[in-house]
Formats: structure tokens, sequence, C-alpha cells
């Protein structure tokens, strides 16, 4: 994949031409993501193609790809996440709303008419990250993998005694 992605663009512009892009932009300078994830190193994948549907809107679709580093909410040990996730934006200038926002859309308000690409990439890799980082099966905690045959002491087991 190129890296040879503008630092800004002009989604109107894009739309009406037909263009599609295509390459990588590094994690390092998402800073916005930055504190979410354990390492920042790698690389985010787009391919987006820009265009107008049949009603002349102007459209945003293609997936984001990357692998991340996140803190496992269980375990607090880091894992490694993939996302692919799909893009589908419809671009509406800055104060008109689209009559018909269909479902498969998420609205992109323009407020200028160019755009930071990175902006709006760490954008919808935010949206593609999951609420609640875990692991399928936690590594090395024997508490969460433990059953309850592994488990020979117990602290309470006294007061079954007492109970008695």
């Amino acid at each position: 994949m190129s890296r040879d992605l503008p630092a800004s663009i002009e989604p109107l512009h894009l739309a009406k031409i037909g263009m599609t892009l295509t390459g990588s932009l590094p994690l390092v300078k998402m800073e916005r993501i930055k504190e979410s994830l354990c390492d920042s190193h790698g690389e985010v994948y787009i391919h987006w193609s820009f265009f107008q549907d049949d009603q002349r809107r102007s459209v945003i679709q293609g997936k984001i790809h990357t692998q991340l580093l996140l803190q496992c909410q269980r375990c607090l040990q880091p894992m490694t996440y993939q996302i692919d996730a799909p893009v589908a934006l419809m671009i509406v200038s800055n104060g008109t709303e689209p009559d018909d926002l269909q479902i498969e859309y998420e609205m992109l308000e323009l407020t200028d008419t160019s755009i930071s690409l990175l902006t709006l990439v760490e954008d919808e890799l935010i949206l593609a990250l999951p609420l609640v980082v875990m692991h399928e099966h936690c590594p090395n905690n024997k508490f969460v993998n433990a059953s309850s045959e592994d488990l020979t002491y117990n602290p309470f087991h006294i007061l079954t005694k007492l109970k008695q």
C-alpha cells in the first residue's frame, strides 16, 4: 500500500471527480486515540472511494484496517485487536440537512471545504473501537481461567463447619 496520502482533502471535490484513496497513515500521529493504546506503532490502512450516488449526493465508502495493541480489561495485559471496519459517510455542507439520509450512511458535516484526512481516519477508528476490550481466554490469569476444581484453597471453607 502506498503512503502517498494527502494531509488534507476536499471531500466534495473528490466525490465530484470520483477519486479513490488507498494508503496508510501512521498511528503515532493520531493524538486522540493514543491514550487508548498500549503502543502507538503501526499503520492504519484505508481504501476509500469518493463518488456521487444516483441522486447526486456526495458519498465516501470504503474500509479501514489496522491492528491495535490494547489493554485487556479483565487481566490488564496487552492484547492485539484487529479492526476491519466499513466506512459509509454522506457528505453535507455546513448548515444543510439532507432530507433523505439513508440508514447505511453516517453524516459528515463539513464546516470548511477541506478537512484533515488524518482527523477523519482517526474519527472512524475511534468509532470502531470496542467499548470493553477482553481476551477470549486471558493468559496467565489463574483467577479468570481457573475452574472451581482448581481452587483447592478456600478461605471460607471453615465457615461451612460453623454453619453445621
